[in-house]
């Protein structure tokens, strides 16, 4: 292997390292943005009158949505070095 072949190869596995790490984080934001539109969801039933209370809603939910979104940003924004 040449140096000069070296380069095209090191360039494509960057591409391809890039492209998984921006995939990935696109996959957490949407799994993110799920989680609390299901959770939204939920909370449109007239019909079950058992909702969790408030607190839990405050520390746990909406918040599970939250990080799990910015972990996929992050996650996307990642460049591989």
């Amino acid at each position: 292997m040449t140096p000069d072949s070296a380069a095209p190869d090191a360039s494509a596995r960057l591409k391809r390292q890039r492209r998984l790490f921006l995939r990935s984080g696109q996959l957490l934001m949407i799994v993110g943005v799920l989680i609390a539109v299901a959770h939204w969801l939920g909370h449109l039933d007239p019909v079950t009158a058992t909702h969790p209370p408030v607190w839990v809603e405050l520390l746990v939910n909406y918040p599970v949505a939250a990080v799990v979104v910015i972990i996929g940003a992050n996650l996307s924004s990642h460049k591989p070095k």
